[in-house]
């Protein structure tokens, strides 16, 4: 700044304690080569952070061009960061860890936090909200958020913390932990049993009309683990296995249900075991990106579900 003299000349005056400007490269452009050193692939960074390929590209040229230099080199097993880029992704590690630290410092001591599930609806309606409370009380400081869904989450975009679904999910940036195998029972009305004497074993069952989940194919692999050869399933696909629990009831047919879900709530509705055999099928896992496996919540949220399911 410039303010004129007696004699109108200039004269410079300097703030002594002003702080020089940071330069800092592209701050977003930053974040996407953090991913794509963590996942050595820039097609599954861009996975990752729901991005497309093209714009991974062009934050990495963005990021290169602003250093000057070349960050990763492309190898047949994928995209590596050479000496440049590992040096600088070791202090991106230690930013991000520090931003982190410094947000958990800043939260005040009675703030909650969020712990943003999405499960299975299924699970969802018949395991964990019947225990909400339950589920409160271990995690007095935690915010519960349930979506019952099936759809997948990606937690690159920060859709979710954690995942409980049917089946692991196939991604080296993910740990799928298993919670419970439990035995899967054949449940139909008290009705629909009086009107099918003839079906009293596995086998029997092959040969009437069946209630499906939409999505899922788990009558097939019940009869494979229960030991019967079947052909074509017949019967309708009605959605999730709450509307499967709906449509039994109604007398539309038998329905598979794992045994942790069988509870009082649901045999109320006149709904009995139509068969003896109960094979254990796909576990139920956790869903976790591997980032952030040691996060307390997530933690507890594991430890509670182990704890719940632990006679299963």
């Amino acid at each position: 700044m410039k303010r004129s003299g007696p004699m109108g000349g200039g004269v410079r005056m300097h703030r002594e304690n002003a702080l020089p400007t940071m330069r800092l490269p592209p701050l977003s452009a930053l974040r996407v080569f953090h991913e794509v050193g963590k996942c050595t692939s820039m097609r599954r960074a861009a996975a990752e952070l729901n991005v497309t390929h093209t714009a991974v590209v062009r934050h990495m040229r963005e990021l290169e061009s602003w250093f000057g230099t070349k960050l990763v080199e492309t190898t047949p097993g994928g995209t590596v960061l050479n000496a440049q880029g590992r040096r600088l992704h070791d202090l991106t590690q230690q930013g991000f860890e520090l931003i982190a630290q410094a947000t958990a410092e800043i939260r005040p001591p009675g703030q909650s936090s969020e712990l943003r599930i999405w499960a299975a609806p299924g699970f969802a309606t018949f395991w964990i909200l019947p225990r909400l409370s339950q589920l409160q009380r271990e995690m007095p400081r935690v915010a519960i958020s349930l979506l019952p869904t099936e759809q997948t989450p990606s937690f690159g975009k920060g859709e979710a913390d954690v995942e409980v679904r049917y089946g692991p999910r196939a991604d080296e940036n993910l740990i799928s932990i298993e919670i419970v195998r439990p035995r899967v029972q054949v449940l139909a009305s008290a009705n629909w049993i009086a009107a099918h004497p003839e079906v009293q074993t596995a086998a029997d069952l092959a040969k009437v009309p069946l209630v499906h989940e939409r999505l899922h194919d788990d009558w097939r692999f019940w009869f494979e683990q229960a030991g019967v050869p079947v052909g074509t399933l017949s019967g309708p696909r009605v959605g999730v296995l709450p509307a499967v629990l709906e449509a039994v009831r109604r007398d539309q047919g038998p329905g598979l249900f794992p045994e942790p879900f069988i509870d009082e709530h649901i045999l109320r509705g006149n709904l009995r075991p139509a068969v003896p055999e109960a094979p254990r099928l796909r576990p139920y896992v956790m869903v976790v990106h591997r980032d952030r496996i040691d996060d307390p919540a997530i933690r507890a949220f594991q430890r509670w579900l182990k704890s719940t399911l632990q006679d299963f």
